[in-house]
C-alpha cells in the first residue's frame, strides 16, 4: 500500500504483475497503527527502540530507518548504489541488527556471503534472486571490482564448478558487519560514494543486557 496524502491508502493486490510478491503477513490497519504509534512516540520503552535509543545515536537511528525501508520498496526505485558497513567491538549491537534485517527480509531472500567471499568465483551462484546480501563477523578484505559491480547492479559473469559460466545482474542490498574498521585498497569516489559506514559504539554493561532480546524482537 502507498499513502495519497489526505486519500488515504492506495492498496495493490500481492500479484506479479504488481512486482509485490515479497511482503509482510500485516494488515494495513495494523501498519497505520503502528506507524501513528511511532509518530506519536509511543513505542519508546518496546524492547525495539530501548535497543535502538541505547546502541544508537540519532542520526544511526535514521540511517538504519531508511535502509530496513529500503529493502521493503528496491523492486520499485532506482538503484540507490549503497551498501552498509557496521564495525566496532563485539557486543554492541552489529549481530542483533543483522538478525533484524534477516527476518524482515525472509532467509530465503538473503544470501549470506561476507565480503571476502566474493573472492571466490563460485560463490556468485548465491545471489541470484536474492533481495539482500546479508554477511556478519567478516573483514573488509574483498574484491573490490566484484564489489563494486554487485553494489551497482552490473552484470557479472559468474563461473559455477563443473558448468559454463552464465551471466548475472544481481538486484541486492549489500549489509556487512565485523568487529575491525573497514579499510578498502581503493578511495575512489566510485567506493566512497557507494559505502555507509556505521561505528557501533556503545557496549552494554551486564546490568543493562537483555537476555535474548533479538529473538523477542523477531517474534
Amino acid at each position: 500500500f502507498e499513502f495519497e496524502g489526505a486519500n488515504g491508502l492506495n492498496v495493490a493486490p500481492h500479484k506479479p504483475e504488481n512486482e509485490n510478491l515479497h511482503f509482510l503477513p500485516v494488515s494495513c490497519d495494523d501498519v497505520v497503527k503502528a506507524f501513528f504509534e511511532v509518530q506519536l512516540n509511543q513505542c519508546d520503552e518496546s524492547l525495539l527502540f530501548r535497543f535502538l535509543r541505547t546502541s544508537l545515536d540519532p542520526d544511526q537511528r535514521k540511517v538504519l530507518q531508511r535502509w530496513f525501508g529500503l529493502h521493503l520498496v528496491v523492486h520499485k526505485v532506482g538503484n540507490p548504489e549503497k551498501m552498509l558497513y557496521m564495525y566496532g567491538g563485539g557486543g554492541n549491537g552489529k549481530g542483533m541488527v543483522v538478525q533484524m534485517l534477516r527476518s524482515l527480509v525472509t532467509d530465503d531472500a538473503v544470501a549470506a556471503l561476507r565480503l571476502k567471499d566474493l573472492t571466490i568465483p563460485s560463490n556468485l551462484e548465491l545471489l541470484i534472486g536474492k533481495m539482500a546480501m546479508i554477511g556478519a563477523e567478516g573483514s573488509p578484505e574483498t574484491d573490490n571490482e566484484m564489489l563494486k559491480t554487485i553494489v551497482s547492479w552490473e552484470e557479472l559473469t559468474v563461473n559455477p564448478k563443473y558448468r559454463d559460466p552464465f551471466g548475472l545482474r544481481p538486484s541486492c542490498l549489500v549489509t556487512q558487519a565485523s568487529n575491525p574498521t573497514p579499510h578498502f585498497d581503493d578511495d575512489s569516489d566510485a567506493m566512497v560514494r557507494r559505502v555507509i559506514v556505521l561505528h557501533m559504539t556503545y557496549k552494554p554493561t551486564e546490568a543493562e543486557k537483555i537476555q535474548g532480546i533479538a529473538e523477542r524482537i523477531r517474534s
